[in-house]
């Protein structure tokens, strides 16, 4: 699955200002909140929150991808927020977070849930990459480093 197929300029959010966790979600919620996708803002926001109460969803390496299964979205959803002086977030490697990637998905034996998440992990392992897109000043800017990432991994390229 390929990120930019689910992934567009209106679902990025450049200025994410909220410094901790909570109040990033909530952020992004409210930013999420005018999408069609989302259909409850309220539920779509307690998936995230129960499933941070599991275990933090801060990967490492700047990044955290909350995620989960709601039926506050109509259909898979991938949102993605930027913070350029970083959230607490309690990630595991106990160091700020400045992408916050979310992933919601009406059901979780969706096949692509499972694929965009591993997508993200695989392509925003690259340091460069992560760097880049915390630098972007658009959203188009952002999307562009995705598919230049993407057709890397393409066989043959």
């Amino acid at each position: 699955m390929k990120l930019s197929s689910i992934l567009n300029e209106d679902l990025i959010c450049l200025g994410l200002r909220a410094r901790r966790k909570k109040k990033a979600l909530q952020e992004i919620v409210k930013f999420l909140s005018q999408h069609r996708s989302v259909t409850d803002p309220r539920k779509f926001l307690d998936a995230m929150l129960a499933r941070e109460e599991i275990k933090s969803t801060g990967i490492g390496c700047g990044i955290a991808i909350p995620h989960g299964t709601t039926d506050a979205v109509r259909d898979l959803t991938c949102a993605l927020a930027i913070s350029k002086k970083g959230v607490k977030y309690a990630s595991i490697d106990r160091e700020p977070v400045h992408l916050i990637f979310v992933v919601m998905s009406p059901d979780m034996r969706n096949a692509d849930y499972l694929a965009l998440l591993a997508s993200i992990c695989r392509k925003f392992d690259n340091e460069s990459l992560r760097n880049a897109a915390i630098r972007a000043k658009t959203p188009a800017e952002v999307i562009q480093l995705i598919r230049e990432a993407e057709n890397m991994e393409e066989p043959g390229k």
